[in-house]
């Protein structure tokens, strides 16, 4: 992602291989992620090797952010 981008809370979770973020991605409480088995989180750059993004997640007690492997 190389532009800012807000994931809000569905009824499915986002299922993804690998997050790359070198902006900002929001991430609303109540929101599931699924990775694929071999998937990742990365914050920056890849390419650049730079640290250049940054993540805000703040789950709450009633709705917590969760991030799991896909189970096959």
């Amino acid at each position: 992602m190389t532009t800012p981008t807000v994931w809000n809370k569905m009824d499915v979770p986002y299922r993804v291989s690998d997050i790359e973020t070198s902006s900002k991605l929001e991430i609303k409480p109540g929101t599931s992620i699924e990775f694929n088995p071999t998937g990742g989180l990365y914050i920056g750059d890849k390419v650049l090797e730079k640290s250049t993004g940054i993540i805000v997640a703040n789950g709450t007690s009633n709705e917590p952010i969760v991030f799991q492997r896909m189970v096959r």
